[in-house]
């Protein structure tokens, strides 16, 4: 009886195991660097337990197209790590090699092209070399100081350099100080033209709005709360942030929201959920309740949309502009129909790549409608986000849960800038 994969590797630990298909490949010859052995395995190349190898030339692959599909399905899940080295030795390689990497990612494998017998054997005494190597063996080496990650992370910036770094660390002391400086700050900086160091600013300050946004969008509204709350200069950032990435928009809902409250009776009570800035409160011409997760404007109340403290059928209107935030905004809907009077509007406003899929967009509105609010208007029109109004019924569970079942909202995505 012969010997397992396991037992063979044990007898040859320092040696990458051939399987005995590959008598005769040129690429053999010039394996130099590392020992190399026969064997029965199942794979071309064992680099170690659990890295398998497939090696297929192109040429072959034009030839019998099907016998690369047989030899990925033979590995099954056996192995960590899936690897195939394609030889690309055809001169026409753009649609064979279109093939075999449909068939690697169907069939879960890593592609590694070659173009040369010579560069095939350096990939196999590579992955053998590693083999017990950590991950970050091949990455690039950043001091732990703060300088070295400071250098490390601008420096991706273009038109960012070594000196550059140096010069506003000495000028602002931390990248903190940097996303804090005013335009005169920045002006004062010698060597740097200010598009540059607004272009770094607005890199970083970017990359935290995309990092709160995440933040945001997936977690339930107790800890997004928790958050703000322990952190009230993140609430600023974010809205900084969301006002750069939305100055191209046509129209912003809260604009949109602003309109509407126009045409409604002026004795109305307005409750803005998720109010930001309170800009509603202070451009509507009704008496408006500002709801957030963090009091950082006058008259805004610090509350959770999961649990509002405020009685229930005491407003005429609730507004949800991009509001509909957490893994839980369901519970934020509930709380919107549960204070709305008989009769009251409920005006939300998101994003349309939120409700991306197949019966997405119908499945929110009936859960809704479940919750005791008639759909009374949905509009389209605006190329950024979907406006839909609702009316809460004199009859229905009046925000009270009734099973009705809840879509995923995909979380809102922001392009880098």
């Amino acid at each position: 009886m012969g010997l397992s994969e396991a037992q063979q590797l044990a007898l040859h630990p320092h040696a990458i195991l051939v399987s005995r298909r590959q008598e005769g490949n040129p690429i053999l010859r010039h394996i130099r660097n590392v020992r190399w052995q026969f064997a029965d395995i199942t794979p071309d190349y064992l680099a170690g337990p659990g890295t398998a190898i497939l090696f297929l030339s192109l040429r072959f692959h034009l030839l019998k197209p099907a016998y690369i599909y047989g030899r990925m399905k033979a590995l099954q899940r056996a192995y960590k790590l899936r690897i195939l080295l394609c030889y690309v030795d055809t001169e026409d390689a753009v649609g064979p090699l279109a093939e075999v990497m449909r068939a690697s990612i169907g069939l879960d494998c890593t592609l590694i092209c070659s173009f040369s017998p010579q560069e095939c054997a350096r990939y196999l005494e590579t992955f053998k070399s590693y083999e017990n190597k950590p991950a970050d063996a091949i990455q690039k080496s950043i001091g732990s100081d703060f300088v070295s990650t400071a250098t490390a992370a601008l420096t991706t910036i273009r038109g960012v350099n070594k000196t550059d770094v140096k010069t506003l660390g000495d000028r602002f002391g931390s990248i903190a100080s940097l996303f804090q400086a005013t335009q005169q700050e920045l002006s004062l900086c010698p060597g740097k033209k200010m598009s540059t160091l607004e272009k770094m600013r607005a890199r970083l300050t970017g990359g935290r709005f995309r990092w709160l946004n995440e933040q945001l969008y997936t977690t339930q509204g107790h800890t997004a709360q928790k958050l703000m709350q322990q952190h009230p200069e993140y609430f600023e950032e974010y809205h900084e942030g969301f006002r750069e990435q939305t100055k191209g928009w046509p129209l912003l809902p809260v604009d949109a929201a602003i309109g509407w409250l126009a045409s409604c009776p002026r004795t109305w009570v307005v409750a803005d959920l998720g109010c930001g800035d309170a800009k509603i409160a202070a451009s509507a011409k009704q008496r408006v309740l500002s709801f957030d997760l963090v009091a950082r404007a006058p008259g805004v109340i610090a509350a959770n949309m999961a649990s509002l403290p405020q009685d229930s059928a005491s407003v005429d209107a609730a507004v949800l502009c991009l509001a509909l935030m957490g893994t839980d905004y369901a519970a934020f809907l509930r709380e919107a129909v549960r204070i709305l009077r008989p009769g009251g509007a409920l005006w939300i406003a998101e994003v349309k790549s939120r409700f991306a899929g197949p019966g997405v967009m119908d499945a929110f509105v009936a859960a809704v409608q479940a919750l005791g609010a008639r759909l009374k208007r949905r509009d389209e029109k605006n190329t950024h986000f979907i406006m839909l109004q609702f009316e809460k019924t004199a009859a229905g569970p009046g925000g009270k849960e009734t099973g009705a079942a809840w879509p995923a909202l995909g979380a809102c995505q922001y392009k880098k800038r």
